[in-house]
Parts: C-alpha cells; structure tokens; sequence
C-alpha cells in the first residue's frame, strides 16, 4: 500500500531530527499506524544525488523495503508508511529539518 497527500493541504506541524546521515546509521520514526520506518544513507552518485535505503523495522528487524533518491521536498519513505519525514533541503544540510506527514 502506498500512501499519499496533497501536501498544499496537509496540517504539518510537527519536525523529526535525525542523526547526521552516514552509512550504517539507521534513522526511524514510529508512525500513526504503528509500523516503524526506518532509513539508511547508501551513497551519493556521480550527479551529486544521495542514495538511501528503506526499511520496516516494526518486528524488531529492520527489512529490506527499497533503494530511493533522497530529494527536498518528498517524502524520505515515499509514501510506504503511513508516516512521512519530507526533508527541507539536502539531508546533509546542517539547516534542513525534516516535517512529519500523517497519511491518515
């Protein structure tokens, strides 16, 4: 199931803060429908864009989900859980945030 918003009409009111993104480092939110979203750093390709991993770490063990671009303005999960964290910039920006999104 995906999930998704017209983000011009969604309420955001609430940031997540996350550790600086590195290889290795997992950074998850528990979100409204009880799964909880994990994310990666992979790598940053030739074009300057940066690489994560997605993971649904909601048994305990992080699962594999998907390899996407991490991109301001959409949604890190992509729409894959009923939470979102929607960067405001790069995420290795030291002034980007990241805004909650509740799908439901």
């Amino acid at each position: 199931m995906s999930y998704f918003t017209d983000i011009t009409q969604a309420a955001i009111t609430d940031l997540f803060q996350f550790q600086t993104p590195a290889v290795g480092v997992q950074n998850a939110v528990r979100c409204v429908g009880g799964e909880l979203a994990a994310w990666e750093y992979l790598r940053t390709d030739d074009d300057g864009n940066h690489l994560i991993k997605i993971y649904d770490a909601t048994s305990g063990t992080p699962e594999y989900k998907t390899t996407v671009y991490a991109m301001p303005g959409r949604d890190v999960f992509c729409g894959l859980f009923s939470t979102g964290a929607i960067p405001s910039g790069d995420i290795f920006a030291a002034d980007t945030v990241y805004y909650r999104i509740d799908y439901t």
